[in-house]
């Protein structure tokens, strides 16, 4: 095989790094990101990605929901705390746009992933019932009617218990 590095980036910048508009650097090779994270260490990495998600914040500005995915990649490895709501919102609303656009599969791993960092991190707190509602939604195209009479069910029952129904019925 050719050992020039080809494969382990996408695309080739300078230095045989993947570079887009902005400098960045994408590993694509599996074994080349983990031996890059298992040098970093975990907080190292965890920091890295949280000045990395705070960055582009600042350079999307208004833009910033548009690059939900990339966003929520980014807060949900810089670890517990305060990105972690943040990420949250951020898989809803990537969740939410590829739903919108009948990218169903990947609109499912958003709103699951969204659902799951929901519970892992609130105790008790109060859902948005359309999270629930737009993941009910994306099921069915998926093939899973089952999951999705049972997502709508949920639903319904915690609009009722916070008294938003009518969102639901």
């Amino acid at each position: 095989r050719g050992g020039g590095g080809e494969g382990w980036v996408r695309g080739r910048g300078r230095g045989g790094r993947a570079e887009d508009a902005h400098g960045g650097c994408d590993v694509v090779n599996p074994r080349i990101r983990e031996t890059l994270y298992g040098e970093l260490g975990l907080a190292r990495a965890q920091t890295l990605h949280a000045t990395i998600a705070e960055a582009l914040e600042a350079l999307y500005g208004a833009q910033a929901t548009e690059h939900a995915g990339e966003l929520a990649y980014h807060l949900l490895r810089a670890g517990e705390g305060a990105m972690v709501p943040k990420a949250v919102g951020y898989l809803t609303t990537a969740g939410r746009s590829a739903l919108a656009t009948h990218a169903d599969q990947e609109a499912a791993a958003y709103l699951s992933t969204a659902l799951s960092q929901h519970q892992r991190i609130t105790s008790g707190d109060p859902l948005d019932p359309w999270l629930i509602a737009d993941l009910a939604s994306a099921r069915p195209r998926l093939g899973e009617r089952e999951e999705s009479l049972r997502l709508w069910s949920r639903a319904r029952c915690d609009a009722a218990s916070c008294g938003h129904i009518a969102r639901v019925a």
